[in-house]
Protein backbone atom coordinates (compact mmCIF):
# COMPACT_ATOMS: atom_id res chain seq x y z
CA UNK A 1 0.00 0.00 0.00
CA UNK A 2 1.37 3.32 -1.11
CA UNK A 3 -0.63 5.17 1.72
CA UNK A 4 -3.05 6.19 -0.60
CA UNK A 5 -6.72 6.44 0.38
CA UNK A 6 -9.19 4.53 -1.75
CA UNK A 7 -11.73 6.27 -4.04
CA UNK A 8 -15.52 5.31 -3.71
CA UNK A 9 -14.86 3.41 -7.24
CA UNK A 10 -11.89 1.69 -5.72
CA UNK A 11 -13.60 -0.34 -2.68
CA UNK A 12 -15.05 -3.54 -2.80
CA UNK A 13 -17.12 -3.75 -0.60
CA UNK A 14 -19.09 -7.46 -0.35
CA UNK A 15 -16.27 -8.73 -2.03
CA UNK A 16 -16.48 -11.90 -0.11
CA UNK A 17 -19.53 -12.45 -0.17
CA UNK A 18 -20.18 -12.69 -3.79
CA UNK A 19 -17.26 -15.06 -3.87
CA UNK A 20 -19.09 -17.76 -1.57
CA UNK A 21 -21.93 -16.97 -3.39
CA UNK A 22 -20.88 -16.92 -7.02
CA UNK A 23 -22.73 -14.34 -9.77
CA UNK A 24 -26.32 -15.78 -7.97
CA UNK A 25 -28.77 -13.93 -9.88
CA UNK A 26 -32.66 -13.77 -10.25
CA UNK A 27 -34.82 -12.51 -7.61
CA UNK A 28 -35.00 -12.93 -3.84
CA UNK A 29 -37.59 -14.11 -1.56
CA UNK A 30 -37.73 -9.78 -0.52
CA UNK A 31 -38.56 -9.01 -4.57
CA UNK A 32 -41.29 -11.94 -4.55
CA UNK A 33 -43.20 -10.57 -1.64
CA UNK A 34 -42.84 -6.60 -2.84
CA UNK A 35 -44.15 -7.14 -6.25
CA UNK A 36 -46.57 -9.35 -4.54
CA UNK A 37 -47.94 -6.73 -2.14
CA UNK A 38 -47.83 -4.43 -4.83
CA UNK A 39 -49.97 -6.61 -7.37
CA UNK A 40 -52.17 -7.69 -4.59
CA UNK A 41 -53.00 -3.75 -4.13
CA UNK A 42 -53.99 -3.21 -7.56
CA UNK A 43 -55.99 -6.28 -7.99
CA UNK A 44 -57.58 -4.76 -4.88
CA UNK A 45 -58.02 -1.57 -6.31
CA UNK A 46 -59.73 -3.06 -9.40
CA UNK A 47 -62.45 -4.88 -7.23
CA UNK A 48 -63.21 -1.38 -5.55
CA UNK A 49 -63.58 -0.07 -8.93
CA UNK A 50 -65.75 -2.20 -10.08
CA UNK A 51 -67.89 -2.35 -6.99
CA UNK A 52 -68.40 1.26 -7.11
CA UNK A 53 -68.97 1.21 -11.15
CA UNK A 54 -71.82 -1.21 -10.50
CA UNK A 55 -73.19 0.38 -7.58
CA UNK A 56 -73.52 3.99 -10.02
CA UNK A 57 -75.14 2.33 -12.86
CA UNK A 58 -78.19 0.96 -10.12
CA UNK A 59 -78.07 3.97 -8.83
CA UNK A 60 -78.47 5.36 -12.48
CA UNK A 61 -81.05 3.35 -13.59
CA UNK A 62 -83.48 4.05 -10.79
CA UNK A 63 -83.01 7.41 -11.15
CA UNK A 64 -83.89 6.97 -14.63
CA UNK A 65 -86.66 5.20 -13.76
CA UNK A 66 -88.36 7.33 -11.42
CA UNK A 67 -87.85 10.64 -14.20
CA UNK A 68 -89.89 8.16 -16.39
CA UNK A 69 -92.45 7.97 -13.85
CA UNK A 70 -92.75 11.41 -13.23
CA UNK A 71 -92.92 11.83 -16.64
CA UNK A 72 -95.72 9.71 -16.62
CA UNK A 73 -97.82 11.64 -14.56
CA UNK A 74 -97.40 14.74 -15.80
CA UNK A 75 -97.77 13.84 -19.28
CA UNK A 76 -101.15 12.88 -17.69
CA UNK A 77 -101.73 16.00 -16.18
CA UNK A 78 -101.40 17.87 -19.47
CA UNK A 79 -103.10 15.89 -21.37
CA UNK A 80 -106.11 16.56 -19.31
CA UNK A 81 -105.56 20.45 -19.72
CA UNK A 82 -104.81 23.14 -17.63
CA UNK A 83 -108.89 23.10 -15.32
CA UNK A 84 -108.58 19.31 -15.01
CA UNK A 85 -104.99 19.82 -13.22
CA UNK A 86 -105.47 19.01 -9.83
CA UNK A 87 -103.29 17.52 -7.09
CA UNK A 88 -103.49 13.70 -6.58
CA UNK A 89 -101.32 10.67 -6.04
CA UNK A 90 -100.72 8.12 -8.68
CA UNK A 91 -99.31 4.93 -9.28
CA UNK A 92 -96.83 4.46 -11.96
CA UNK A 93 -95.03 0.82 -12.84
CA UNK A 94 -91.84 1.27 -14.90
CA UNK A 95 -90.09 -1.85 -15.54
CA UNK A 96 -90.31 -4.07 -13.17
CA UNK A 97 -90.75 -1.44 -10.51
CA UNK A 98 -93.59 0.38 -8.94
CA UNK A 99 -93.52 4.04 -7.87
CA UNK A 100 -95.81 6.43 -5.89
CA UNK A 101 -96.28 9.36 -7.21
CA UNK A 102 -97.39 12.41 -5.38
CA UNK A 103 -98.49 15.49 -7.86
CA UNK A 104 -98.94 18.79 -5.72
CA UNK A 105 -100.52 21.84 -8.18
CA UNK A 106 -100.26 25.18 -7.30
CA UNK A 107 -101.41 28.32 -8.73
CA UNK A 108 -98.62 30.74 -8.27
CA UNK A 109 -99.81 32.95 -11.12
CA UNK A 110 -102.12 33.92 -13.17
CA UNK A 111 -102.66 31.20 -16.43
CA UNK A 112 -100.01 28.82 -14.79
CA UNK A 113 -100.03 25.89 -12.63
CA UNK A 114 -97.32 24.76 -10.77
CA UNK A 115 -96.60 20.92 -10.25
CA UNK A 116 -94.61 19.55 -7.62
CA UNK A 117 -93.89 15.85 -8.75
CA UNK A 118 -92.67 13.14 -5.52
CA UNK A 119 -91.68 10.42 -7.02
CA UNK A 120 -91.20 7.12 -4.01
CA UNK A 121 -90.28 3.32 -4.72
CA UNK A 122 -93.00 0.84 -3.29
CA UNK A 123 -90.35 -1.27 -1.30
CA UNK A 124 -88.81 2.17 0.31
CA UNK A 125 -85.65 3.52 -1.13
CA UNK A 126 -84.64 7.82 -1.74
CA UNK A 127 -87.66 9.64 -3.08
CA UNK A 128 -87.14 12.13 -5.73
CA UNK A 129 -89.35 15.82 -6.62
CA UNK A 130 -89.16 17.08 -9.78
CA UNK A 131 -91.15 20.73 -11.12
CA UNK A 132 -93.01 21.59 -13.67
CA UNK A 133 -95.55 24.00 -15.38
CA UNK A 134 -98.88 23.76 -17.25
CA UNK A 135 -100.18 27.05 -18.95
CA UNK A 136 -103.72 27.55 -19.80
CA UNK A 137 -104.42 27.43 -23.14
CA UNK A 138 -104.55 31.16 -25.01
CA UNK A 139 -106.64 31.41 -28.08
CA UNK A 140 -104.87 33.47 -30.76
CA UNK A 141 -106.61 36.23 -32.57
CA UNK A 142 -108.08 35.42 -35.87
CA UNK A 143 -105.98 36.43 -38.60
CA UNK A 144 -106.99 39.92 -40.87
Amino acid sequence: MSGRIAGPRERTVGKGLRSRLGDASGLGLIEVITAMVILSIGVLALAGLTFQVGTQNRLSTWQTDQSMAAQQVMESLTRGGYAAATSRTDTVTVGTRTYVVSALVSTPANRVKQVQLTVQATRGGRGRTYTGRIYENRQLPAAP
